[in-house]
């Protein structure tokens, strides 16, 4: 389950109506050992924030189907695994010196972002749910599963690596 945690002794579980008549095996990722085996199986996971949104694309690889269970959507934005501008500067600097630069370009464009979306949520709402679009398709339901009821940034996104959310979803070994 995805849910989020409080304590890092005990993530946080909710309290599920009927859970002692489940027959299946129920992890919490804080608990998660090796030995979990989800080959072939039919897999939920509850939540939809950066732990589900990492683990959902990972699991569909040997799951036989695994679904995203949500209260609400979060924003999800899709960014390369490794950042281009990095793989640069490492060629031309030394490593401490690219490390600096590239500290500093996320800084700032991290900065530049948040400054967008409180001065212009609609913009920033359009333009990331139209990569989603782009991502997905335009038969899938993005209002549905990937529209908040909250502006970009009044509560946190999702980052996924190389679009591998999107992926899971497309080959339909994930929802």
């Amino acid at each position: 389950m995805c849910s989020g945690y409080y304590s890092y002794k005990e993530g946080y579980t909710p309290d599920f109506k009927g859970i002692d008549n489940f027959n299946g095996q129920i992890i919490h990722p804080q608990k998660w050992t090796d030995d979990v085996n989800y080959n072939d199986k039919n897999v939920i996971v509850i939540g939809s924030g950066a732990t589900a949104v990492t683990i959902v694309p990972e699991m569909a690889k040997k799951a036989k189907h695994v679904t995203m269970l949500q209260r609400s959507p979060t924003y999800v934005v899709s960014a390369p695994e490794k950042d281009p501008v990095a793989k640069i500067l490492q060629n031309f600097l030394p490593n401490k010196a690219a490390y600096f630069f590239v500290r500093w370009k996320n800084i700032i464009r991290q900065h530049w972002f948040f400054t967008l979306c409180k001065k212009n949520p609609k913009r920033v709402k359009d333009f990331i749910l139209s990569q989603i679009r782009k991502e997905l398709g335009p038969n899938y339901d993005i209002k549905k599963h990937f529209t908040p009821n909250y502006n970009p940034w009044d509560q946190r996104m999702c980052l996924v690596p190389n679009g591998d959310l999107f992926e899971s979803i497309k080959n339909k070994k994930g929802r």
